[in-house]
């Protein structure tokens, strides 16, 4: 029940002309993927990949819209609680990256950079941009 309210809100929220105000407090009520206890049963993963690209796809769209608005730090917020519950949600985490140095918090910004860059060569097998591009580029 609680995933099929996320869901429906979700979708309601990114339609919203105002994602920055709805996104923050929707994007909360997803606590990690649908019915952990059932990870290895059919019927589960399909809804579980939904929900979970949800809730991705309303965190960056969300982000996006707080960073439009100079609200830095609610997007970093966002995007930290995103990390938190999918470390390899690689796209969040260069956004992630981003923010902080936009927030001047250099040393935050290196160190998610350094994770970020050994994530994209464990799990994708190539090289992360350098820092320096990365921070510069468009999300």
């Amino acid at each position: 029940v609680d995933s099929i309210a996320f869901m429906r809100q979700a979708a309601e929220a990114l339609k919203s002309a105002d994602l920055s105000r709805t996104g923050p407090s929707i994007t909360r009520l997803y606590t990690g993927r649908f019915a952990p206890e059932f990870e290895y049963e059919d019927w589960a993963e399909d809804w579980r990949t939904l929900v979970h690209a949800q809730f991705l796809h309303l965190s960056q769209a969300t982000a996006a819209a707080l960073l439009a608005r100079e609200r830095v730090q609610d997007a970093i917020d966002v995007l930290s609680r995103v990390i938190e519950l999918d470390p390899l949600a690689l796209s969040l985490r260069a956004s992630l990256v981003r923010s902080l140095a936009r927030a001047g918090a250099a040393d935050a910004a290196a160190d998610h950079y350094r994770q970020y860059a050994n994530l994209m060569k464990r799990e994708v097998g190539v090289r992360a941009p350098p820092f320096e591009v990365l921070i510069s580029s468009e999300p």
